[in-house]
């Protein structure tokens, strides 16, 4: 009996010591922490109490036969033991010993943590396994400021709260401000930063959507209408407005301007609107449907690109729901480009969509960078009279085969004039998003895929945030030490042959003495 419970007071030793290493480690309780301290303290005083006797004479022989003394020892190191780890629990230290500071904020974000006018709730939707990373990062926000109140939830069990909060992705961070919101898919410390500015700073950007042609209205609640987009726009703390193209133009104020989708033709005064706009730095996004003329044409082919006549086929990848022929090609091949970044392993669906082409010429002082493509298997059907009248497709040899273009983006730096400068009526760079297709926006197909991601992805990269921060994201830098090869011969020697030949030597001579 006695032996059964002297294993069981060693066994919740170990437990109790695996705990607190634990609880020092992950700096909060779990599960697994209370459970290693609450079984293994228990087994550890059932072992003291049933062996009690032979406790006391280990303690009176190592402190030479002093009762009092046993007992102040063990008194002191329970007290030490629990002291340590009450005071770590309690304090959250951390020393960022790493080469290239991996683990501390930069001083860009530290200045903007000073400046934070009040408390920030922040809501972390991450999953009770992995985003350990992300989870990290934000501590070290929250270690920086007590201004920011941050709250993790598993979507996983409380589904109820990641739908009243519209979370449909693992790893979504919202900010809260006032009633003022954003948020986030991907936690790094630049999106972090920028979006505290973005809450904080106390202007909310406008949105115009054109209107007059047919465009797709974000007021409208059905399955071609922008409504869904409208509202998410307004939790990141966008305004919406709808805009007719009048003698003025377009409006000062406005930060980004959306076509989507027109069903006519625009008037000469508006397309030399719309380019005066762009000319001026303007923001733009162009989501324009094969098979509508909208005279907008001549203006994209200005700035290098142009829009082929016909539908995009995928008779492979495509979302059978939406049609059986493959007019809802699904892709998920991707240019390099900040708004594709975290694309990657995700599927879109472009239903009814026309394809692109990048026109290269030395007129053009920007740069096209191509962000999708449909598949291999796809084809260009420009048969269109057979495709709508009989429901049937065919790759003729004319057909352009894919991986077609679906949507490039487009970037100029402009060189304004000093008094336009002052004036502020001339942004620095021009950024335009065009897309061939205006459906994936749309109610229909906004939460279909990643759809939901590459728009707001658009978006928040066409209005340019130029104000905001940008920081070099922290990689970690291989290791390395050179040394010669008597350094090489005088580590191996030491290590190997010296310090094993004195530790025989010293335990010769303790042997030797003992016997």
């Amino acid at each position: 009996m006695k032996k059964f419970t002297q294993i069981l007071g060693w066994i919740g030793l170990v437990g109790v010591l695996v705990g607190f290493f634990n609880l020092i480690l992950s700096r909060r309780l779990n599960l697994f922490i209370e459970l290693h301290l609450a079984v293994g303290g228990l087994l550890l005083l059932v072992g003291f109490f049933f062996n009690f006797a032979r406790v006391e004479r280990y303690l009176r022989k190592s402190a030479g036969k002093a009762q009092t003394s046993g007992y102040l020892q063990l008194i002191l190191l329970l007290i030490g033991v629990f002291a340590l780890g009450f005071i770590v629990y309690q304090h959250n230290w951390m020393l960022d010993v790493t080469k290239d500071k991996l683990y501390t904020l930069s001083d860009k974000t530290k200045e903007v943590l000073k400046s934070l006018p009040g408390e920030i709730k922040i809501l972390a939707f991450f999953p009770s396994e992995g985003y350990d990373k992300e989870h990290s990062l934000l501590e070290l926000y929250a270690r920086a400021s007590d201004k920011l109140k941050i709250e993790y939830i598993d979507p996983d069990r409380h589904p109820e709260l990641a739908e009243t909060h519209s979370v449909n992705q693992y790893g979504t961070v919202i900010f809260d401000y006032q009633g003022r919101k954003t948020r986030i898919t991907r936690t790094t410390e630049e999106r972090i930063t920028n979006s505290l500015i973005k809450i904080t700073s106390g202007h909310s950007w406008i949105i115009y959507f054109i209107t007059g042609h047919g465009e797709a209205d974000p007021e409208q609640k059905d399955k071609g209408g922008y409504s869904l987009l409208k509202q998410y726009l307004e939790d990141e703390n966008f305004q919406v407005k709808k805009l007719k193209i009048g003698p003025e133009g377009i409006p000062p104020d406005a930060r980004l301007v959306v076509v989507a989708g027109p069903r006519a033709l625009y008037q000469p005064a508006e397309v030399i609107a719309l380019d005066r706009y762009i000319g001026k730095g303007g923001d733009v996004i162009f989501l324009l449907d094969p098979l509508v003329p909208t005279d907008l044409e001549r203006l994209l082919k200005s700035y290098g690109i142009g829009l082929l006549n016909g539908v995009v086929i995928d008779p492979v990848n495509y979302l059978v729901g939406m049609d059986a022929v493959g007019l809802s090609p699904v892709t998920d091949q991707f240019g390099k480009h900040e708004i594709t970044r975290e694309l990657e392993g995700k599927l879109l669906v472009f239903p009814r969509a026309r394809a692109l082409k990048i026109v290269e010429t030395p007129e053009i002082a920007g740069e096209w960078t191509p962000l999708v493509f449909s598949s291999e298997k796809s084809f260009l059907e420009t048969d269109l009279e057979s495709l709508f009248r009989y429901g049937k497709i065919q790759k003729d040899p004319e057909d352009p085969p894919g991986p077609l273009l679906i949507a490039a983006s487009y970037q100029e730096y402009l060189k304004p004039k000093p008094w336009e400068k002052i004036a502020g009526k001339h942004r620095e760079q021009i950024r335009m998003v065009v897309v061939g297709n205006s459906h994936f926006m749309r109610n229909m197909a906004l939460e279909v895929y990643s759809n939901f991601l590459f728009a707001m992805d658009c978006i928040n990269w066409a209005v340019g945030e130029q104000e905001l921060i940008s920081l070099r994201p922290k990689k970690r830098s291989a290791s390395r030490i050179f040394i010669t090869r008597r350094q090489t011969q005088l580590i191996f020697y030491i290590s190997v042959l010296v310090i094993p030949e004195i530790l025989i030597v010293i335990g010769i001579v303790v042997w030797w003495r003992k016997r």
